[in-house]
């Protein structure tokens, strides 16, 4: 990237502090240029259709038009959509904006500066100018997301009729929280096994993450704590923030939390999560790695197939950003490659008697 050449953002809030440090903070990039700045859900259709960002920052809070609103229009107007991150507040109803935008067609977000603002605004500002430099040359798939599409042919998926699974690990970064919803809301009643989510996500999202699947799925779906046992036929967020970890105590499966192990930095590690599953539940393992960057859920994968478990890729085509699934095929570590669709498919066939 050069500076003849820079990444166009236009800068979505309604806030006029919150508009002038954002555009300040990305200023400061030799590579970025603040190309416009909208006030208002209707301003920032407006300028995107006029000004056309590679990238645009997205308050959810706005006059006129909320972020997904904005979102859902802008997505859906033209066939080449700018990468919408939404600058979401650390509050329980700015988790539950970010998710609706995501949901939207936004593929990412940071929240905004809180607390010490001059510590906290070199930290974000870090966040912000890293994931928008790394979208941008990632090329992720920007679609608006349809709340009902046609199922994928499950007809040529060959599914072993003695995979039992005691335990299914579902890892995804980003895009993956519409895709998990879409899974999940696919499950059947009868789901044997025990669910581990891990979604790389903060600490104070994963709560409303937990309580939006719950809503949205037959069995039920809460947040890890620790302790807690794992349990046939329920499901588990793992908080982020931190680590989990799995642990047979005596005849009972339980998670703990941890912040080890520090190399692993993004939270919750699916690495981790596989791999401590894998050790306890070996061959009755099944894995999934979803949208995301990067390649956690790699190593995880790798440790569930040397136990004798199945793991399973997202389709390349339909993952907003392909390179977590990706690491799975180009080693040879997927057993499957499938669409959401046929994930769910594949789960139902595996832990129910249907």
């Amino acid at each position: 990237m050069t500076q003849s050449n820079p990444i166009r953002v236009l800068v979505a809030d309604d806030s006029f502090f919150m508009r002038k440090l954002i555009a300040t903070i990305l200023e400061g990039a030799p590579d970025i240029t603040v190309v416009g700045q909208a006030k208002d859900g209707e301003e920032a259709i407006n300028l995107a259709m006029e000004l056309n960002p590679d990238v645009i920052t997205m308050d959810f809070n706005m006059p006129k038009l909320n972020g997904a609103e904005a979102t859902e229009k802008i997505i859906g107007s033209t066939n080449h959509p700018p990468i919408i991150i939404m600058v979401s507040a650390y509050t329980i109803h700015g988790a539950d904006s970010t998710l609706d935008s995501l949901r939207a067609g936004a593929v990412d977000f940071i929240t905004k500066p809180s607390g010490e603002l001059s510590l906290d605004i070199n930290k974000v500002g870090i966040e912000l100018i890293t994931k928008i430099r790394t979208l941008f040359h990632e090329k992720p798939r920007v679609h608006p997301r349809k709340s009902e599409s046609k199922p994928k042919s499950t007809e040529n998926l060959n599914i072993s009729s003695n995979f039992r699974p005691k335990i299914v690990i579902i890892g995804s970064s980003t895009g993956g929280p519409p895709v998990v919803e879409d899974i999940v809301s696919k499950l059947s009643p009868n789901f044997s096994a025990s669910l581990i989510i891990a979604q790389h996500m903060p600490g104070s999202f994963t709560p409303n993450f937990a309580k939006r699947l719950n809503d949205r799925s037959p069995i039920d779906i809460s947040e890890g704590k620790e302790g807690m046992e794992v349990q046939p036929g329920k499901g588990i967020v793992a908080p982020g923030s931190t680590h989990t970890h799995l642990q047979k105590i005596l005849t009972t499966t339980k998670i703990f939390l941890s912040l080890e192990p520090v190399q692993n930095t993004l939270y919750p590690s699916i690495d981790v999560i596989m791999s401590s599953a894998a050790s306890i539940f070996g061959p009755e393992t099944l894995g999934i790695v979803l949208t995301g960057m990067g390649n956690d859920g790699l190593l995880g994968s790798k440790f569930i197939k040397a136990s004798g478990g199945i793991t399973i890729a997202q389709d390349l085509g339909e993952a907003v950003l392909a390179s977590m699934p990706r690491a799975l095929i180009e080693t040879k570590t997927a057993d499957h490659i499938m669409t959401a669709d046929q994930i769910a498919y594949f789960i139902n066939k595996v832990t129910t008697n249907g």
